[in-house]
């Protein structure tokens, strides 16, 4: 467990240590499109990821249709 600046939750009820899934929960999204840049890999993967948990139409926009 996390302890310190990091470990605090703010107003929100969520810390830097909570996970996006944790942020999400809950949420009817569906009716949203996003638009996700970089979405082939590393943070732009993961927000695609989680965008569309809660039913967010998700488009990626990439460099390579080999990648995505």
């Amino acid at each position: 467990m996390q302890t310190g600046f990091f470990s605090r939750k703010g107003p929100s009820g969520f810390s830097s240590s909570s996970a996006a899934e944790q942020v999400t929960d809950g949420i009817d999204a569906s009716g949203l499109t996003a638009i996700v840049t970089g979405a082939t890999s590393g943070i732009g993967a993961e927000t695609a990821r989680v965008l569309a948990l809660p039913g967010v139409h998700a488009i990626i926009g990439v460099r390579n249709l080999g990648a995505a």
